[in-house]
């Protein structure tokens, strides 16, 4: 309505029907038809995820080792297993202190994360970081 009152001012000098021929009819619907690139974002249909290799992190085709990397399974093994221990052992730590901090060791610790000095974020990135690392070892098992 706001745009249809000046546009017939303007275009009645040049079209007989304004109302007819330019605010109504099937070019004033807007179709919209998603395209890939829209529902995934521009980049990412273009980009394919691949396995890389976890010795040199050179992309491979199948597995989880390139055959340069084959015959030192064991040492990388024994490498992500080391993160994997060790991320386990600063969640022990920080949930061990969480406990101190609220005076509670059998019941769930209901922490806001709100400046609380039992590092509530440090313990959910350490727990991310434990799946990622456990994720990694999974492979080995395959």
């Amino acid at each position: 309505n706001q745009l249809s009152k000046p546009l017939t001012r303007i275009f009645e000098p040049i079209i007989d029907d304004v109302q007819k021929s330019l605010l109504q009819g099937d070019h004033t619907r807007k179709i919209h038809v998603p395209t890939p690139s829209a529902r995934k974002g521009s980049l990412t249909m273009f980009a394919v995820k691949k396995a890389t290799c976890l010795g040199c992190k050179v992309l491979v085709d199948k597995g989880h080792l390139c055959k340069h990397c084959l015959h030192l399974e064991s040492e990388i093994y024994l490498e992500k297993l080391a993160v994997l221990r060790d991320a386990e052992l600063r969640y022990s730590q920080l949930w061990a202190a969480a406990q101190r901090i609220h005076g509670t060791v059998h019941s769930d610790i209901m922490c806001t994360g709100d400046a609380c000095a039992c590092e509530f974020y440090r313990r959910k990135k350490v727990q991310t970081d434990i799946r990622l690392a456990q994720d990694v070892l999974n492979k080995f098992g395959r």
